[in-house]
């Protein structure tokens, strides 16, 4: 009997704890009120810092270390069961001359080198504390654990502890740009001149004017009558065909983004005006009904009209409307829509610009590499003609419908668009010389009456002309027909078959053209004025010092 209680208890003592008992034990340190666990030693204290060590892993480190692959090397040698060991590389790599051939006999092979001893895993602080700061010399290392915006507080903590260049002593000079910025102010007298002059501002009883024609309805300032819609979709269509021979990418979306600038100008001009609440201007595919704009010529304007600051005195002649080559004939081609009789007027009208004019033209039968001059033809009894103005790249396509009266005129018209002339009754002294008839404009076409942007088109210092082929005509844009929408302040009855002219080049347009091209390239107008104050006889006024002769040369007729 004491033989087999002997050996029950030493079975007890050998035999490890089951699951069950060990479940009882957890059970017993989670409810030690429990009467069954009367006599249970209490559970062992934790270790300090936690089971796992301090953060920041949250998790203690294998004893193998922490290798980029998550799992250790394999710690058996070669294995039973017949298959090859794991190479050196173990499973993140093979070596170059792995796998072995298929013939190689694993049991001939020798043993793999044991494994290295793992490494003792760290021991936990008896304290968690928080780290010390680093030392004030070194860079104190940032640490984030969560993603969040980037603030203007955070951007100055990022930017302060970035390392900047030492600064530079104050015996050394700084290098500066002693390059000039442009020519000197002009005197303040010539500033107070230019000083009301502002593009798309309209006075508040012509504004008025507009208005009333609308709320009295006379007319609807808010549709788009059929003839415009049309009008749109031809010019979208014929635009996109010949954009397409120009450049093969152009598909039917660029066009329409196109257009759709065009009328944000008109857009911004309404607004600009104060017309917005009661006028949608019209949005026909064209700007002054005659006209059309490139991105960047929209986006100037635009941008013009929409800036508070003060004008830029500084003026390029190329901004944006570039001029064409002075010392090269400018290339023209022909659409192969034009018939015989229409290409013969087209030439017509070259030949008379060339005969009262240095500008010279060049015929290419193919289509020109450079940048050119390209006439097509446009079936539609809304448009007479329509064509950018300046020179355009790859080309400036001309648009003509040969639909209207004395069409040598209307080609002409056209090609001074081409050339970078802008319409006569735009001018930045319009008023001086139009009286303009608000009550009898249609709203929606504001943009054919407001003032063109001085930066953008200069005078040269020639005068106003009633005879010009850049001339709208009297009953341009009129509500009523029979009544005019301009008239000149001076003998009007006389001028009115005059204005809109599309006979010939008056002895004006030839000097304007003869002013943008025949002078010397060294001789230019360095001020966005200069033709305004040289129409006002200041170029040789003593009061400004000498400054118009310095830098107004081409508009004062300096040039040598």
């Amino acid at each position: 009997m004491k033989l087999l209680w002997a050996s029950l208890v030493l079975a007890m003592v050998l035999v490890p704890e089951t699951s069950d008992a060990q479940g009882f034990r957890r059970h017993c340190w989670r409810h030690p009120e429990d009467p069954d666990c009367f006599g249970m030693p209490p559970p062992p204290p934790p270790p300090p810092g936690g089971p796992w060590g301090p953060p920041p892993w949250g998790r203690p480190p294998p004893p193998w270390g922490r290798p980029p692959w998550g799992r250790p090397p394999p710690p058996w040698g070669r294995p039973p069961w017949g298959r090859p060991p794991p190479p050196p590389g173990g499973p993140w790599g093979p070596p170059p001359d792995w796998p072995p051939p298929p013939e190689a006999d694993w049991d001939s092979m020798p043993a793999p080198a044991p494994a290295p001893a793992p490494a003792p895993a760290p021991t936990a602080p008896p304290v968690r504390r928080a780290p010390a700061p680093p030392p004030a010399t070194a860079p104190r290392p940032v640490q984030t654990t969560t993603w969040r915006p980037a603030t203007v507080a955070t951007t100055r903590r990022i930017i302060a502890t970035t390392v900047r260049p030492p600064a530079i002593p104050a015996s050394v000079p700084i290098p500066t740009n002693s390059a000039p910025r442009g020519p000197p102010a002009p005197p303040s007298d010539l500033v107070r001149m230019a000083r009301d002059v502002a593009f798309g501002n309209l006075q508040s009883s012509s504004k008025q004017s507009l208005i009333n024609s609308c709320t009295s309805r006379r007319i609807d300032c808010r549709s788009q009558t059929p003839k415009t819609v049309q009008k749109r979709a031809t010019i979208a269509s014929t635009h996109l065909q010949i954009q397409r021979k120009l450049n093969p990418s152009i598909n039917q979306a660029t066009v329409n983004a196109q257009l759709d600038r065009m009328h944000s100008v008109k857009w911004e001009l309404v607004q600009k005006s104060g017309l917005s609440s009661a006028v949608i201007p019209t949005n026909d595919g064209t700007f002054e009904d005659d006209v059309m704009l490139t991105n960047a010529q929209a986006d100037t304007l635009i941008n013009s009209l929409r800036s508070r600051r003060k004008r830029n005195i500084i003026y390029s002649e190329d901004f944006p409307t570039l001029s064409w080559d002075k010392r090269k004939p400018i290339p023209y081609a022909m659409d192969v829509s034009l018939l015989p009789a229409d290409q013969s007027i087209i030439r017509t009208a070259l030949a008379d610009i060339e005969a009262k004019t240095c500008v010279r033209f060049q015929y290419y039968s193919r289509k020109p590499m450079q940048n050119h001059i390209y006439y097509a033809k446009v079936s539609s009894s809304t448009i007479c003609g329509l064509s950018y103005i300046g020179k355009v790249h790859p080309a400036n396509p001309i648009y003509l419908s040969f639909a209207c009266p004395d069409f040598i005129g209307v080609v002409l018209h056209e090609t001074l668009h081409a050339l970078g002339i802008n319409h006569q009754h735009l001018r930045l002294d319009r008023d001086e010389h139009v009286e303009i008839h608000w009550s009898n404009i249609n709203p929606q076409y504001y943009d054919a009456y407001a003032i063109s942007d001085s930066k953008v088109f200069s005078t040269y210092g020639v005068p106003y002309d009633y005879y010009s082929i850049m001339h709208y005509g009297t009953y341009a844009a009129a509500i009523d027909n029979s009544k005019p929408t301009m008239t000149a302040k001076t003998q009007a009855q006389r001028f009115i078959p005059v204005l809109g002219q599309r006979k010939k080049l008056s002895d004006r347009d030839v000097e304007l053209i003869n002013t943008a091209y025949c002078l010397s390239p060294s001789c230019v107008d360095k001020n966005v004025y200069c033709g305004m104050w040289a129409l006002r006889n200041l170029c040789t006024s003593a009061n400004n010092g000498g400054w118009l002769q310095k830098n107004c040369q081409k508009s004062c007729g300096l040039c040598r």
